[in-house]
């Protein structure tokens, strides 16, 4: 017998009988936001229209960002074209 819902012997191709319960992501790092409380917004692209989600957050604007570079930064590298060629 093993406890917990699953045993450790895969390698040995015995089935697993039950599947063990994915992990809630939402509540392990509050991406629902249930403690509003707890969160401010410190950039707006927009401050004088703010997101009607995030209407209700307090703001404590950093000035000192000019632009967040999330997706949209400046490209580091690039790959050479052998790459591209050696993948097909």
């Amino acid at each position: 017998m093993h406890a917990g819902p699953i045993h450790p012997h895969i390698a040995q191709k015995l089935p697993q009988f039950q599947e063990p319960i994915p992990l809630d992501i939402n509540e392990m790092y509050d991406l629902d936001m249930k403690n509003r409380e707890e969160y401010e917004v410190i950039y707006e692209s927009h401050p004088d229209q703010p997101v009607e989600e995030f209407a209700d957050l307090s703001r404590n604007i950093d000035d000192k960002i000019e632009h967040p570079y999330f997706l949209t930064g400046e490209k580091t590298h690039t790959y050479p074209k052998a790459n591209m060629y050696a993948a097909k």
